[in-house]
């Protein structure tokens, strides 16, 4: 079973359900939801520490009092919240909308309670609350945004109204003056978090943005992929008849020539006619099987040797170089998947250059790692560009599809592994195989 002839079938199979996998928005918003939490987590230690410090330059330098036991009370309240919060996004939860709405107005609410006792909306300092307010409003949709924005303006209105002004002991143009000087201060310190948590926000918009063009890219491929299995079955039916009218006139002409100088190539299509039997059988039946099914437990050496004959047993003549890793070989389970893709890629590299293909393999880290070189013409710009999303080929003239690679590709993404190619400088191609050996 190990070392058998491999069917299309297997690979197709355990696909289709990562075809099926939502991906997508939802992803792309729960990040968005998650860094916000993280950018207010940041913001919730630097705030208390820079209004402490306001507080002791007024009082040191200016004598005017503000700090009082309740707050110091409101201080030690957000300290709390802003060792929670560090403790809850460590853990990268789900972030809902409404959990970050309601960190949204707890802040505002901490941030206006704070400006309630050091001069209310008279505080060169409360233009601060924008940070609050546009960490917030970039995760929320209409509706948050309209609250969160009614809320911040409600709590400001409220403290004009209400709060005391804090007045300089020299009179009124020294409040004027500190108040100037305050917000100068503000100013910078405004621009100076501004860019820091802008910088922030645009990073994670960009990866959040790459990770949303992979999911949609892996999701045209596995529609893809797909495709190709609804047409499987069809196709497999349709087969069996011209492979069956095969098999009766190579039996006629064995009959009539059993020990002609053509009975060694008779016996050579017998061969492939039946694993091309073998390979609709499994294909037909490849609905409801898993692919532990057909796997089993293999040294990591002896998995890649029972490729490389395999190939060596459908390609007569080519010259295949293995370069096993000297550490000792890993247990690994030998999937039919994972045994096609490498198949696939060492076959489409003896197309390229029957007389020297280089395998080599290296499991000494936390990977399965084949790299398998050519040195033939290498690939064009353009399959390089869009390799593994559509299926592509350089071989229309020899028959070839593209359908090797592409669904190597996906097989390798299936088993969070990755398919890299590139070309060498000097001459040749290289396909790169990486698998997690956790997951295998």
């Amino acid at each position: 079973m190990l070392c058998s002839n491999v069917s299309g079938a297997y690979l197709i199979q355990p696909l289709l359900h990562d075809a099926r996998e939502p991906v997508g928005s939802p992803v792309s918003y729960q990040t968005m939801r998650l860094d916000a939490l993280r950018n207010l987590a940041v913001l919730r230690v630097v705030a208390p520490v820079l209004q402490l410090v306001s507080v002791w330059v007024v009082e040191v330098n200016f004598g005017i009092q503000t700090f009082s036991p309740l707050l110091a009370a409101v201080f030690g309240v957000q300290l709390q919240v802003a060792v929670v919060t560090w403790i809850y996004v460590l853990r990268r939860p789900l972030v809902r909308e409404s959990q970050l709405l309601a960190n949204g107005l707890l802040d505002i609410l901490m941030f206006s309670t704070v400006l309630y006792f050091t001069g209310g909306a008279s505080n060169p300092f409360a233009i601060l609350v924008v940070l609050h307010y546009m960490i917030i409003v970039t995760a929320l949709d209409r509706q948050g945004v309209v609250l969160v924005a009614a809320f911040a303006v409600i709590c400001h209105l409220l403290l004009a109204l209400l709060a005391p002004e804090i007045q300089h002991p020299d009179g009124l143009a020294a409040t004027q003056a500190l108040h100037a000087r305050g917000s100068v201060v503000s100013f910078v310190l405004a621009a100076a978090l501004l860019t820091f948590f802008v910088n922030r926000m645009n990073a994670a918009l960009r990866h959040n943005e790459h990770a949303v063009r992979k999911a949609l890219e892996r999701q045209t491929r596995n529609e893809s992929v797909s495709a190709m299995g609804a047409m499987a079955a069809g196709y497999a039916h349709e087969l069996s008849s011209p492979l069956g009218t095969v098999t009766l006139l190579v039996d006629g002409l064995r009959a009539r020539h059993p020990l002609g100088r053509d009975a060694a190539d008779l016996r050579k299509i017998e061969e492939q006619v039946r694993r091309c039997k073998d390979i609709i059988s499994n294909l037909a039946q490849a609905g409801g099987q898993r692919r532990s099914e057909s796997a089993g437990a293999i040294r990591a050496d002896r998995f890649v040797l029972c490729v490389l004959n395999r190939v060596r047993d459908l390609h007569a003549g080519a010259t295949l170089i293995p370069r096993l890793d000297p550490s000792p070989p890993p247990l690994i389970v030998g999937e039919e998947t994972l045994r096609q893709a490498i198949t696939s890629v060492v076959e489409n590299a003896v197309q390229a250059s029957p007389h020297h293909v280089l395998v080599q393999t290296d499991w000494s880290a936390d990977q399965l790692l084949i790299i398998v070189r050519d040195q033939g013409p290498g690939f064009p710009a353009e399959i390089l560009q869009q390799f593994g999303l559509t299926v592509r080929t350089t071989r229309k003239d020899a028959g070839g599809n593209g359908m090797g690679l592409f669904l190597a590709a996906a097989t390798l993404d299936y088993l969070n592994g990755r398919l890299t190619v590139r070309n060498e400088p000097q001459g040749g191609a290289s396909v790169t195989l990486a698998v997690p050996l956790a997951t295998i």
